[in-house]
């Protein structure tokens, strides 16, 4: 069952096939109360903060991650969530929801697993199930149509990018500064539109669900609807241009070129940290400036294959993982209902 607070989702998940109920009225209520299992992509607040109590947490989290998350934040306005000093303070209390351990993460591989979700999550390896991502697994089959229509806005926008010859992709993360790198002091999407226009090419935007500013969309880009499931379209990518991301990690599945547009890269590092040094986990160039990034789309095309530390690193975050990571967490919900605190035996589904 789908608990959320949108009834326009609702709605489409209903017409779609789908069961779904609002978190506040009286079916959503019986069914959070009722649960087994809260399945969720970050907090227990994604369904219901107040009835989880009694439930086995399995969190799906949103990507393999590049920058610090949840207890590993030192700094910054996020950090004071995971404080362990103050036990007893009324702050502790109000984001005890959001502490609360999972009893099932799901993971990419044993390396993803060790070097960074058993310190985020406070949970040891062995409650890590590395089996890879659904919304990853559709890039397996190339589908001519969208893998469901739940997931985008605008079935003619998807349309449009598959018809296109040449789509460059531009998915920047957000800022916890909500600083305004694109814009008269920044990046002029416009002119990087430009510049794909002119080798052909369609740029797609999308902005970060958090990002304050208002994109217009122009003949030569496409600005995807904030709502819109970023993983629908981004196999129709020839090129992608992000940053600290994890949208970089999905990418890397379909072995073409990625673009690290970063020009506030050591100010990030010293503010919000990072798990890994960019030589180890961005394979392709570091652009520090608009005028690099340009350049770059100038001389890229969209047969160009992808920078060949991608293929080594591929394997290590990704290990082996074919397209089936749906129907291993099934089996594997499946199978332990009725054992909901039982840990996942070290990642392996039965």
């Amino acid at each position: 069952m789908w608990i959320t607070d949108s009834r326009e989702l609702v709605r489409r998940l209903r017409e779609n096939g789908f069961a779904a109920e609002l978190r506040w009225s009286g079916p959503g209520l019986w069914v959070c109360a009722r649960a087994g299992w809260f399945v969720v992509g970050e907090y227990v607040s994604d369904i219901n903060r107040w009835l989880h109590d009694g439930a086995a947490l399995f969190n799906l989290w949103h990507g393999i991650p590049l920058k610090t998350i949840e207890r590993d934040i030192k700094s910054g306005p996020l950090a004071f969530m995971f404080r362990e000093d103050w036990p007893w303070s009324l702050m502790f209390a109000v984001f005890k929801d959001e502490r609360r351990r999972p009893d099932v993460l799901l993971s990419t591989s044993e390396f993803v697993s060790e070097r960074c979700f058993s310190s985020a999550f406070g949970v040891g390896t062995e409650r890590c199930l590395n089996v890879g991502y659904p919304r990853n697994d559709h890039f397996f089959s190339r589908p001519d149509a969208p893998p469901s229509d739940v997931l985008i806005a605008d079935r003619a926008v998807w349309d449009r990018l598959k018809a296109a010859r040449f789509v460059v992709g531009y998915f920047p993360t957000w800022r916890d500064d909500d600083s305004r790198f694109i814009g008269p002091d920044g990046l002029s999407l416009d002119r990087l539109a430009g510049a794909v226009s002119a080798q052909g090419g369609l740029l797609v935007f999308k902005p970060h669900f958090d990002m304050a500013q208002e994109i217009p969309e122009s003949d030569a880009m496409v600005v995807l609807d904030r709502n819109d499931d970023l993983s629908a379209y981004l196999h129709l990518c020839s090129v992608l241009i992000t940053d600290y991301s994890s949208v970089a990690l999905d990418f890397m599945l379909l072995d073409r070129p990625i673009l690290y547009y970063v020009p506030d890269l050591d100010e990030y590092h010293s503010a919000r940290g990072l798990y890994f040094t960019p030589e180890e986990m961005m394979p392709g160039p570091l652009l520090r400036s608009p005028e690099e990034l340009y350049r770059a789309i100038e001389s890229i095309g969209p047969d160009q294959p992808p920078d060949p530390r991608a293929f080594e690193l591929r394997a290590r975050l990704w290990d082996g993982y074919d397209g089936h990571a749906a129907a291993h967490i099934q089996r594997f919900l499946e199978h332990r209902s009725g054992a909901a605190h039982e840990p996942p035996s070290g990642g392996a589904v039965d």
